[in-house]
């Protein structure tokens, strides 16, 4: 019952829902996490109760509870009294007469008036559930139009009844057919937003009916200051205790299980943490049920049976909730039409579908509406709608809702994330586990698990999963861009989930054999997500110590099949995957894996597609790896004795062991048979398994033929020496490298390139922050080549500078889609590609953006290039610096050559070690100019050396040293107490034109910037002056910078440095801001090149 206070607050409208207070935690549900009704009326009390009354002139009383309607002066009828008469009255003789003398006010406008109907909701207790259902079907027949008042409180009738859980008033209005307004009156709002808003609220048991009616307006509306859909206000169910401490159990086992494996990298551990938690994953979506789910128009009756799916909740084989398999999907709920009256009897049971845990909705026999036994009007207990069929429900209905935002920019799944790290169960039984503050990574480890196993996070995990491509999971589940936590961070600051990686890819990999240390390298900046899109692994091996060992002793030929494989999926499962939708592995070797290892790599993992490339595998393989697979890919040598057997009684004929199966690829070798031959064996073969159990069955004649990625090369140059320029930056790196604390000053740089090898230590992994891929195979929209399995090593050697360069740094890794031109001495990027990269890079909050690459166009109005000149923008708006590569083409080069055409980027040109530029930059086409000749990167047997040249190793160059500037001005700004004011080094490095004229001021007013003047000489000659005592007993200047300690006295000449740089910079900057870069010609040439600056300037900024 709602009291007085409830429904007339003034100031409802930005009330917030109970369960949604961060601060508060109310009982949200028993250990099933099913809601308690009492608890979600009573908090809906406390939350009104404490609202200011509404200024108007009615005046609500409470009296025992009850609501009581405001006396409002009006000339309109009194409710209460026509209610009264209403139900003293034979409406069947009668009805005449009653309608004739209340016919024109029961038409008039109410305005702010309670009508007839918010008595009658408000009536529970004084009209019986059959007085209700008689009377109202006969009223809204004609007065419909009273359901869309508000009154003066501002709530709907059904709002109210729906509140003070009147069920009859519901039920009559729901299920009655023909109500014509039906759709408008859910989509009405009150305080506590539209109908569906109120239901889940309150718990009502017609919610499943209520998702059914609605509009897709309804399930996207957003109620209250807060703006929670109903999908939202669902995610904050209680998590049950006992769920939580048997996840834990799991947690403590795979906690031993991962130190033994950090104790002993050498043995392959067998499949840990795959205990079968049955009752959490058969929550999980499957794809095979979505084509069953009917839509709105034309969802069915539901049938009760024994044999039939009960409501939305199908056998522990098929999806729970709206998902039904193909044999036994009845729809959600009735359609409009359906519905007659109150409710067909039990033996055809219509509207809100029957089931043990679902609604019952509003049950009654075809003979209680005009007359007949009364009905119960509590709804019995175990027709509540459980929160994880809530869910499902809404999900199926409106898919769309997973990507909305409330007000606090969280989606649904970013909500029930915060909701869980903030439930006192989940954190009381955490704490058994670790102590948050002194063991974090254990504690947010365990909060994991928890949340991996969680019925509701689990199910819209999957949902996404098997249903969205990678960008839209990517906005569903992740905050954009957010990579792997930082330790110590405070819970809440946790506000989003970071993001995880959703496929494993090595296809193209370049080297057919990895130390099992690679996998542990990319366990440095790889988080996986629990359920993986798909895992492609080409023919390779694993080197694990003990094999490396023994090969340089006594190669022997391996016994028996292959392992390998074992050893990266136990690595999945270290690393959090628990189901793969899609398996794609190359076996099809002189020797393959045996099937004791392949069950053992794949097992518990729920494969649904199948693609492991082992020629003639055995059925029970496949069987004792996965029970859900839904399409298999066989691989046949020809042989029909191996076709038979897959096409028998105890093959995929079977049942038990396939239930799933819906399609099977066969892709069967030439050459063993004569085509005929061949071609009878896969039609009989077809045959048997589409006629006997509808499997559809397609054939491709397979030429064994396997295609790669092809490797980026660049041309070697002769040996030369280390190019002095980047020796003095490397030096300054040291020093830096000892200052205390600077490593928590990192510089985030986004390297968007062609992809960064993992396989190779040239870089620290745990500087790699993470990395996207947005680079799909060929002809392919699902699968994508990972970032960490580049196409070439362009990439990787740019990280590689900068981080040289740089020394505290975070690197986010985006891997471009590119192609080879016709002449194969270049690559060809795409647009779309380079857009989406830039935008991610602003989503993850760099600082730095390097592009070592151009796009060569005809014209700036390219509408190719609309979106990268968008995502550039949004870069240059959020004060990020931006560096790309001068053409390279010489004369050639052209204006609108992008990014650096767009007007939002630094341009940087190759020079020689003494500054020269580079026959083939264009002189009027580049910014700056920084190191691009013979620059030495080590290979990955760490002894050879490979060089490069061009403007886009020297763009990596000058990423790095603006990534030196930045990280300088914040180690500065710690130093001397100025962090975030407006006037400090960092703020001021922050901005690009600043950047501008600090390169400038480095370069001595050309474009060359002089690092050694600056990092060496300079800084050598404040250590002279910092250093007390006599001149001659000064630090010698032959000193190395990087031999320099951390004291006082170089802390001193460090902040001198950098101030220097910054007050010289700030004093030579132009008035106008115009970013004049002088040119090396002199005369003409300048004056030329200045107009031409002025003239992009201009263009930058969309003046022309």
């Amino acid at each position: 019952m709602v009291d007085n206070a409830t429904l007339s607050s003034g100031k409802s409208d930005g009330m917030r829902p109970h369960q949604g207070h961060a601060q508060e935690r109310p009982r949200q549900g028993d250990a099933k996490g099913k809601p308690h009704q009492s608890d979600a009326k009573e908090k809906l009390h406390q939350d009104d109760a404490k609202r200011s009354p509404h200024q108007g002139d009615a005046k609500v009383r409470s009296q025992k509870g009850r609501y009581i309607q405001p006396q409002v002066k009006s000339h309109s009828v009194n409710p209460k009294r026509v209610l009264k008469e209403a139900r003293a009255c034979n409406l069947k003789k009668q009805r005449n007469d009653f309608t004739t003398r209340y016919h024109d006010e029961f038409r008039k406008e109410v305005g702010s008036n309670e009508n007839i109907l918010h008595e009658l909701a408000n009536s529970k207790d004084s009209w019986s559930a059959h007085e209700t259902k008689t009377f109202l079907p006969w009223f809204l027949r004609d007065y419909y139009g009273l359901l869309k008042h508000a009154g003066l409180l501002r709530y709907p009738p059904l709002h109210l009844a729906l509140t003070e859980e009147n069920h009859p008033f519901v039920e009559a209005v729901l299920t009655l057919d023909g109500l014509k307004n039906l759709p408008e009156v859910l989509e009405l709002t009150s305080p506590r937003g539209n109908a569906l808003h109120v239901a889940i609220q309150v718990a009502s048991p017609f919610v499943r009916l209520i998702i059914a009616k609605s509009r897709l307006s309804v399930l996207e509306g957003k109620c209250g200051e807060f703006g929670d859909t109903p999908l939202h206000i669902a995610m904050r169910a209680k998590v049950g205790t006992d769920d939580i401490n048997d996840v834990l159990v799991e947690c403590e086992e795979f906690e031993h299980a991962f130190s033994r494996r950090a104790q002993d990298q050498v043995q392959a551990l067998e499949p840990v943490a795959t205990v079968e938690l049955e009752h959490r994953r058969s929550s999980d979506y499957r794809a095979s049920s979505t084509k069953a789910v009917a839509s709105e128009p034309s969802v069915q009756r539901s049938v009760t049976s024994e044999q039939s799916v009960k409501g939305a909740v199908t056998s522990e084989q098929s999806v729970r909730g709206a998902v039904a398999s193909d044999q036994s999907v009845q729809g959600v709920v009735a359609s409009e039409q359906s519905v007659e009256g109150a409710l067909a009897s039990e033996q055809n049971l219509e509207g809100a579908v029957t089931s043990d845990r679902s609604v019952q909705g509003a049950v009654a026999s075809a003979q209680n509406v005009e007359g007949g036994a009364d009905t119960t009007e509590q709804m019995p207990k175990d027709s509540q709608l459980q929160t994880d069929e809530l869910v499902e429900l809404l999900i199926h209905k409106c898919p769309a809702a997973l990507q909305h935002r409330n007000n606090a920019g969280r989606t649904p799944y970013q909500e029930r994330e915060r909701f869980m790290r903030n439930s006192d169960e989940v954190r009381d039984a955490l704490q058994n586990i670790a102590n948050e503050d002194e063991e974090p990574d254990k504690w947010e480890r365990a909060f994991r698990m928890v949340f991996i196993e969680d019925l509701i996070a689990s199910y819209i995990r999957s949902y996404c999963v098997h249903e969205f491509d990678r960008d839209r999971i990517t906005r569903c589940l992740y905050h954009p861009g957010e990579g792997r936590r930082q330790r110590f961070r405070s819970r809440y600051q946790l506000s989003h989930p970071a993001e995880r990686h959703i496929e494993f890819d090595l296809a193209g990999l370049p080297h057919p054999s990895i130390p099992q240390s690679y996998l542990d390298r990319l366990a440095n900046h790889l988080q996986f997500e629990s359920i993986l899109k798909y895992v492609a692994l080409p023919r390779m091996t694993i080197e694990t110590p003990k094999q490396l060992m023994r090969s340089k002793e006594s190669p022997k030929k391996p016994r028996g099949g292959l392992t390998d494989m074992k050893i990266i999926f136990n690595w999945l499962r270290m690393n959090d995957a628990r189901k793969i939708v899609k398996v794609i592995v190359l076996d099809d070797g002189p020797i393959a894996h045996s099937d004791n290892a392949i069950r053992k790599a794949l097992g518990g993992f729920d494969i649904e597609v199948w693609d492991w490339k082992k020629v003639d595998m055995c059925s029970d393989v496949i069987c004792g790896s996965t029970g859900i697979v839904r399409e298999i890919s066989l691989y046949s040598s020809g042989k029909n004795a191996v076709l038979m057997g897959w096409a028998s009684d105890q093959g995929f004929l079977d049942d038990l062991k396939f239930p799933k199966l819906k399609a099977v690829n066969l892709f069967i070798r030439e050459g063993q048979e004569d085509l005929k031959t061949l071609t009878q064996y896969i039609s009989t073969f077809k045959q048997r398994l589409e006629h006997r159990r509808e499997i559809s069955v397609s054939h491709v004649l397979d030429n064994n033929e396997v295609s790669y990625a092809s490797e980026f090369q660049t041309p070697e140059a002769s040996l030369h020496q280390e190019n002095p320029w980047i020796k003095v930056m490397k030096d300054f790196a040291s020093f830096l490298r000892n200052i205390p604390g600077a490593g928590s000053k990192q510089v985030k740089v986004a390297i968007i390139d062609d992809g960064f090898d993992a396989s190779m230590d040239t870089i620290d992994d745990k500087l790699i922050a993470g990395g996207k891929s947005f680079c799909p195979h060929p002809n392919s929209t699902d699968l994508m080549n990972a970032y960490f399995v580049p196409s070439g090593k362009h990439g990787t050697r740019m990280a590689t500078l900068i981080s040289q360069i740089c020394p505290h740094i975070r690197l986010y890794i985006a891997r471009l889609d590119e192609h080879p031109t016709l002449d194969g001495g270049s690559r060809h990027i795409t647009a779309k590609s380079a857009a989406d990269a830039v935008q991610w890079a602003v989503d993850s909050d760099v600082d730095v953006i390097s592009m070592s690459w151009t796009i060569e166009t005809d014209s700036h109005d390219n509408k190719k290039l609309i979106g990268l000149n968008k995502a550039l923008a949004e870069a240059e708006g959020k004060d990020i610096l931006m560096f790309c590569s001068a053409s390279d083409q010489g004369l050639s080069s052209k204006d609108a050559c992008y990014p650096g055409g767009s007007g939002k980027c630094i341009r940087i040109g190759g020079a020689s070690s003494t500054g020269d530029k580079l026959a083939w930059v264009h002189e009027s086409f580049f910014d700056f100019l920084f190191p691009g000749k013979n620059i030495p990167f080590t290979n990955s047997d760490g002894a050879t050396l490979s060089y490069e040249s061009g403007s886009s190793v020297a763009t990596a160059a000058a990423s790095g040293l603006a990534s030196v500037l930045l990280l300088c001005g914040r180690i500065v700004d710690g130093l001397c107490g100025t962090v975030g004011d407006s006037r400090s080094s960092a703020a001021y490095f922050r901005h690009r034109q600043n950047m501008v004229q600090a390169f400038r001021q480095i370069a001595s007013n050309d474009h060359y910037p002089r690092a050694g003047d600056w990092f060496e000489s300079k800084f050598k000659a404040f250590l002279q002056e910092a250093e007390p005592g006599e001149p001659g007993n000064n630090r010698p200047l032959s000193l190395e910078v990087a031999e320099v300690p951390w004291d006082d006295i170089s802390k001193k000449a460090f902040v001198t440095l950098v101030k220097r740089l910054k007050q010289d910079s700030e004093e030579k900057r132009p008035s106008g801001g115009l970013e004049e870069i002088p040119s090396a010609h002199g005369g003409d040439a300048t004056v030329l090149l200045q107009l031409w600056l002025l003239f992009r300037q201009c263009q930058g900024r969309d003046l022309l």
